[in-house]
């Protein structure tokens, strides 16, 4: 009823926008605040979690759409340079860091996938004000920290 007399968004909308924007902030968030995910183990959660999310996405339980053509062009030779650093392990001196790279690339690929595939040009500026809310928070909790 709000739409039809002024063009404002209805406050379900308001709450969803919010809830977008309190959820990619509180990501962000906890990632930053777990020493940037340069833990090994806090990047392969994230990477297990991006990967469930896409494959929720590709089954329909989660709303989502087709990547364009540049978006797949670019995310299949991401996931290549991943199948080819897990490849490397058969001729490198250190096989472990060779997976591991290969992992964190994953990573990267299902990321890159994810964005791609569920954050349209409405949903953009939610996305990117829930990154700009957990630097904010992240500079806050720094601050205080220090003083």
């Amino acid at each position: 009823m709000d739409e039809a007399r002024g063009g404002r968004p209805g406050r379900a909308r308001l709450v969803l926008d919010g809830a977008i924007t309190l959820l990619v902030g509180g990501v962000f968030f906890v990632l930053a605040f777990q020493n940037g995910s340069y833990d090994t183990t806090t990047w392969a959660a994230a990477a297990v979690l991006v990967w469930w999310t896409l494959g929720l996405v590709a089954v329909d339980v989660l709303p989502g759409r087709r990547p364009r053509r540049t978006a797949l062009v670019a995310g299949t030779l991401l996931a290549l340079l991943g199948a080819w650093a897990l490849v490397s392990t058969q001729w490198t001196a250190d096989a472990d860091a060779a997976y591991l790279q290969a992992a964190e690339v994953a990573l990267y690929a299902g990321a890159f996938f994810l964005v791609t595939s569920m954050v349209t040009r409405e949903a953009a500026p939610k996305v990117l004000d829930g990154i700009a809310l957990a630097i904010v928070a992240i500079a806050l909790v720094a601050l205080i920290g220090r003083l």
